[in-house]
């Protein structure tokens, strides 16, 4: 794989992170990451990759993380 090849395949993936995702890690744009990564008990390269868009935390990583922030996970159903 070349590095332009590498590029575009990273780029996708940031592109596929799922809205949940994304607005949790907005919220934690402003803690510090380490501070973050403790209090969650998530390694802190993990949260780099999710950023990036390399990988994605699963549910309850996810959830452990917003509680971190002070934040809970909710399913809200959407009257039609």
């Amino acid at each position: 794989m070349t590095a332009r090849s590498k590029g575009r395949g990273v780029k996708a993936r940031v592109q596929a992170v799922s809205p949940l995702v994304r607005d949790v890690l907005a919220l934690a744009a402003g803690e510090k990451d380490m501070a973050l990564c403790e209090a969650a008990g998530v390694d802190p390269f993990s949260l780099s990759h999710w950023r990036r868009g390399v990988r994605t935390p699963n549910v309850t990583t996810i959830e452990k993380v917003a509680a971190a922030m002070g934040y809970r996970i909710a399913l809200v159903r959407i009257d039609d």
